[in-house]
Parts: structure tokens; C-alpha cells; sequence
């Protein structure tokens, strides 16, 4: 009988340390899922992150190129007085066809839409685009801000009054 009560005994124990020993493993693999959770949430984290911080330059240079562009047309001496001539001499048709193809060669090879040439009035006197007879008020501020500034700017994000889609300009301002 002895040998049967300690079988029970024994037995009895073991049900117990099963149940201690399945708990623990449960317990155990619920911590490790929660570090390789957290692992791989900060490892996904960093790369977005990077990703951020790589469009963030991105964007920059891009900008900065733009302004660039708008500093160089605006610092042209050789762009400045031939648009002074034309200006001068609006019937000038020399003058007038090499500023346009200047203005032609900086929308297509530059990737803008057009290139305007306005003058102290803020009207249009050149144009890339065939359909820029005339500028919404929008357009017309910006170009205002540049003429009083003296500054090469990018504009935010807008529609212009006349037209569809979303611009973005480089307003530069010309002096002679």
C-alpha cells in the first residue's frame, strides 16, 4: 500500500509541476514576444525615419536648386540687358526672339511650366506660354514681393486665378 500512496503522491505532484512548467513557458514566450515586438517596432521606426530624413534633404536640395535657378537668371548681366533693351524697345524683334528663346530653353530644359518677363506695372511683356496674356492677382502679388524685396523666392503651394492644378513659382526680380 505504500508503494501505491507514494504512485498517488508522486503522480499528484506531477500535475501540479506540469501546470508550473506550461505557465512558465507561456509566461516566457509572452516576454520574448514582447521584446521581438518591440525589436522590430523600433528596428521599422529607424528605417522610417531614415526614409524621412533622406526626403527632408531631398526636398531641400530641390528647393535649394530652384532658388538657384532664380538667382542665376536674376544675377544674368547679359539676360538683364537684353531685357532692358527690350523694354526700351518693345518693337526690337532681335532682342525680343533671343529672350523668348532664353525663356523657351529655361521651361523646357529646366522642367518649368513657363517663364514670364512682367514689368514694373505687373504686366506680362514676355512669355514662354502662349496662353499668359494675363496673371491673376496671386501671381501678381508674388511678382509685387520680389520687386520690393529684391529677392529670389519659391512660393508655397497655390492656384493660380486663372488657370487649373497646383503651382509652385520662382520669382526672381530683375534689375538694370
Amino acid at each position: 500500500m505504500d508503494l501505491r500512496n507514494s504512485l498517488r503522491h508522486s503522480s499528484m505532484l506531477v500535475i501540479p509541476i506540469f501546470a508550473v512548467v506550461v505557465i512558465g513557458i507561456i509566461v516566457a514566450g509572452y516576454m520574448y514576444y514582447g521584446v521581438q515586438k518591440d525589436a522590430i517596432t523600433r528596428d521599422e521606426q529607424d528605417k522610417l525615419s531614415s526614409i524621412a530624413n533622406l526626403k527632408v534633404h531631398q526636398i531641400a536640395s530641390w528647393r535649394a536648386e530652384r532658388i538657384a535657378d532664380g538667382v542665376l537668371f536674376a544675377d544674368n548681366n547679359f539676360s538683364a540687358s537684353a531685357v532692358e533693351q527690350f523694354l526700351t524697345n518693345p518693337t526690337d524683334m532681335n532682342h525680343k526672339n533671343a529672350i523668348l528663346q532664353w525663356l523657351g530653353t529655361l521651361s523646357d530644359h529646366l522642367g518649368y511650366t513657363s517663364a514670364h518677363i512682367y514689368d514694373t506695372e505687373l504686366i506680362i511683356r514676355l512669355s514662354s506660354s502662349e496662353d499668359a496674356a494675363s496673371t491673376g492677382l496671386r501671381a501678381q502679388t508674388f511678382v509685387m514681393q520680389a520687386m520690393t524685396s529684391g529677392e529670389t523666392f519659391l512660393t508655397d503651394l497655390h492656384i493660380h486665378d486663372n488657370e487649373d492644378g497646383i503651382h509652385m513659382s520662382v520669382v526672381a526680380p530683375l534689375f538694370f
